[in-house]
Formats: C-alpha cells, sequence, structure tokens
C-alpha cells in the first residue's frame, strides 16, 4: 500500500494488524510545477475579473464545500479579522459534491449576511482557473478538520502564495510554521483570526513565508520526484517478491531431494 503523508499511513497501521503494517509505504503527493507556479499576468487579470480595490488584502480557500473543510468556522474568524482589518475580502473556492453538503452552501450564505460581512465575502463556485486564483491571493487559509495531504497548500506554495493553516493530519508534513507557513491549533477560531490579522499586517514577514513555501514546494513536490519515488517503490516490491520466489523454489527443491 502506498500512503500520501505519514499521517494516512498512521491511520492505516492502527486498523491493520502487525504483519500488514509492514506494507504501508508512504510516498508524498505532488503537484504540476509547471501549471502552478507564480504569474503576475494572471494576478492582475483576476482581480480585475473580480473588481478588487488597490488596497484589498483578499484572503481565500480552496477546497470543496464540505463542514469538514471548515469554511464555516473561517466566516466567523474573518468576521472577528474584518474588525482589525477592514480592508480584507474573502474568497470562498468550490462546489458542494455529496450528501447534504447544499444545505451546507446555504449555510455559509445565511451566515455571511447575518454576520453582516456578505459584502466582504465572494463566493466563486468551482473553478477551471484554480492556478490563476492562487495568484490574486494575498492569502491562502486552509481550515479543514481532517486532511490527509493538503495539495492544494502545496498548489499555493508553488505559486508563491503565503499559507496559513491548521495543523492536522498531513499539513505538518508540508508546513513548518513561521518557516514556510503558518499554522494554527485545529478548530481555534480566535488563533485563526489572529493569525490572518496578523499576516496581514506584515507584508515582508509574508514575503518570506511565500517566498521559502516556493523553494521547499519546487525541492519536495514536484511531479518529477514523485515518479522517482513510485519507480523506487515498485523496484522494491519486485525484488522482494523475485527473492521470496527463488526461496519457495529452493524450498521445493530441497522437499523433492529429501523425498
Amino acid at each position: 500500500m502506498i500512503a500520501v503523508s505519514a499521517a494516512v499511513a498512521r491511520n492505516f497501521r492502527g486498523r491493520l494488524s502487525s504483519p500488514l503494517n509492514e506494507r504501508i509505504s508512504v510516498i508524498l503527493n505532488a503537484i504540476d510545477l509547471d501549471k502552478f507556479q507564480p504569474d503576475h499576468f494572471s494576478k492582475r487579470r483576476i482581480r480585475k475579473e473580480l473588481r478588487f480595490r488597490e488596497p484589498d488584502f483578499v484572503v481565500g480557500t480552496v477546497g470543496q464545500i464540505t463542514p469538514r473543510k471548515g469554511q464555516l468556522e473561517l466566516l466567523r474568524a474573518f468576521r472577528v479579522a474584518l474588525n482589525e482589518s477592514p480592508n480584507m475580502v474573502l474568497l470562498i473556492v468550490g462546489a458542494p459534491l455529496f450528501n447534504r453538503d447544499h444545505e451546507y452552501l446555504d449555510t455559509l450564505r445565511s451566515t455571511a449576511t447575518k454576520l453582516g460581512i456578505g459584502n466582504k465575502v465572494r463566493l466563486l463556485g468551482a473553478r477551471n482557473d484554480v492556478a490563476s486564483i492562487m495568484q490574486t491571493l494575498d492569502l491562502l487559509v486552509v481550515n479543514s478538520k481532517a486532511e490527509p495531504f493538503g495539495l492544494v497548500i502545496v498548489e499555493a506554495m508553488a505559486c508563491e502564495t503565503p499559507v496559513l493553516a491548521a495543523a492536522v493530519d498531513g499539513i505538518p508534513e508540508i508546513i513548518q510554521h513561521n518557516e514556510n507557513g503558518w499554522l494554527v491549533s485545529p478548530g481555534d477560531e480566535a488563533a485563526l483570526a489572529e493569525g490572518i490579522v496578523k499576516l496581514s499586517r506584515r507584508p515582508e514577514h509574508r514575503a518570506r513565508l511565500a517566498n521559502r513555501g516556493m523553494q521547499h514546494a519546487e525541492a519536495h513536490f514536484s511531479a518529477d520526484r514523485y515518479l522517482v519515488d513510485l519507480h523506487a517503490f515498485y523496484r522494491s516490491r519486485l525484488k522482494k517478491l523475485g527473492s521470496q520466489s527463488a526461496e519457495s523454489t529452493t524450498r521445493v527443491t530441497e522437499v523433492a531431494e529429501v523425498a
């Protein structure tokens, strides 16, 4: 078995018996670095399309619309952050896909209205230009309650967009706090709001995190690295199977000679 993060591997090992634990390998996910990279032209185009003002600080979250992604809690934290930084705008990108997630989307809309921030929140739905959307964000926020890996984080990093994320599951395997991104405790709306405000007020700090994030994505999450790791995995498995086959043949021969 191949797990996309050590967190996923730990989850499997907790469910499997001991002999099967040895059959789990970790190969971290990867992205297309040709698609996700800094693109200042796209940034200007999208900001113009969405009619942002020059001083607007654009916070965004990208992913399936579902309670697991924590968009409702992000709305509440964003409302608090607006009290400190009123020039912020929140983009929520994604669509509901399963179960009763359409009702959750309705809840997001009604909550934004009840909180009095409807004019500050843009629900964009599903987009086929996520790489371009990443360019226009001043900060990507990932507030998931569970996240096996966090592919959108690596995509943002590769675009040199700073990331603030909840430290759940596989996310700390990508982000080192205050080195290439910013981590907060899962479910802590106050820390989430504080992190958004703090990073909005420190452009040089954001730029440093974004630059280190981009370097980290390029060094560790390229498709080329993934293919090398995948090939190595299959070579090791085939080698082990070959050794087991040779051992079985030897045992059969020994039994035949004894007989």
